[in-house]
């Protein structure tokens, strides 16, 4: 092949028939070879006479034994420099192709060059027949006549072979992650160590100091000293005035001017005594004693009603009399005229 790319076949076509031109100018020399090689000439005592000169015609004159010998050898190089110019020419226009050139059906080229070679061949004898008659013997007309042309239909060209596909690699398999460990959504809290329960200290008990002054006279023996505590003072006489009703009954100290209601659930009241001299004797209710109190303790009585519904109604009249007190710190004692002994308790009880 030409180096240089514009000395180079065009197409399939040019190279087919550049390869038919070469191949006939080879072969017409073989044969017009064969032609001068004849058997030896007997020269004759007598003298040399040359063979007489014979125009060169068409057909070939039957070859010589050792020309037939060489004919297989001559087919053979035909056959090796067609498949290195099929070769050489799949490199250049399928490998390389030509970037500016029209793609060519490679086919059609290939099989109409072998088919014009094949043809040639056997015309010139150099491939021999199946009955094993030689093409040599045979003229160039019959050859000329037994030849046709065999024409390249579309439809009889040979479909390309779908190339395999790519086997698509397997892809890898995903690695596990590792699962993270549960964290822990509270921080651990430590049991504060147990305190010392703090002991009471032990109080010393009180020792009981004698008081200065005790009860005296007749209160001495009825005495509540744990109750009324120590003595303010001496058991006074004074004068008092008492009165009964249904449910106790109501007293009047002169020294302090105070009437006291003993009622007989246990419990007592004291009051301010607020009747007067220009006050009528009964303050309600009917004017007469028993049942209605008159003067200071009809005043009482009739003013505050849970001193009339404690009491009830008066049983006895009004009487006066002299009694004696004495006061402590949480109280006092007094003995009624009558001689019994009462204890007032600042919490509003009596015993």
């Amino acid at each position: 092949m030409a180096k240089d790319r514009g000395d180079r076949y065009q197409s399939g076509q040019d190279l087919a028939m550049g390869f038919d031109r070469a191949t006939k100018n080879l072969l017409g020399g073989a044969a017009l070879a064969a032609t001068v090689i004849e058997k030896p000439v007997s020269i004759t005592p007598g003298g040399f006479t040359p063979p007489p000169i014979q125009p060169v015609e068409n057909k070939i004159s039957e070859a010589a034994p050792e020309s037939r010998r060489s004919l297989p050898l001559i087919g053979a190089l035909a056959a090796i420099l067609l498949f290195a110019c099929v070769g050489v020419y799949l490199l250049f226009n399928f490998v390389f192709p030509k970037e500016s050139e029209p793609e060519v059906e490679p086919d059609a080229a290939i099989v109409s060059l072998q088919l014009t070679v094949t043809s040639q061949a056997a015309e010139m004898g150099l491939i021999p027949t199946e009955d094993g008659s030689d093409s040599l013997n045979e003229s160039p007309v019959e050859n000329e006549a037994q030849e046709t042309a065999v024409p390249l239909v579309d439809d009889q060209q040979p479909t390309d072979t779908p190339l395999p596909t790519d086997t698509p690699l397997p892809t890898d398999t995903p690695i596990p992650t590792d699962t993270p460990l549960p964290t822990s959504t509270t921080a651990p809290t430590f049991t504060p160590w147990p305190t010392d329960t703090p002991r009471p200290l032990p109080t010393a008990t009180p020792v009981p100091v004698a008081c200065a002054a005790q009860a005296s006279g007749p209160f001495a023996s009825q005495w509540d000293e744990e109750g009324l505590g120590c003595a303010a003072g001496g058991a006074n006489t004074v004068c008092m005035a008492e009165e009964s009703f249904e449910r106790g009954h109501m007293y009047w100290r002169e020294d302090n001017d105070r009437i006291y209601a003993i009622f007989s659930n246990g419990t007592w009241a004291g009051f301010a005594d607020i009747w007067s001299e220009s006050d009528p004797s009964f303050s309600c209710g009917t004017e007469q004693s028993p049942p209605t109190p008159q003067r200071g303790f009809g005043k009482i009585w009739c003013t505050y009603g849970n001193v009339q519904n404690g009491l009830g109604n008066a049983t006895t009249a009004e009487t006066g009399a002299n009694g004696m007190i004495q006061t402590f710190d949480s109280g006092f004692m007094m003995q009624t005229p009558a001689g019994r002994i009462y204890t007032f308790y600042e919490n509003g009880t009596w015993r």
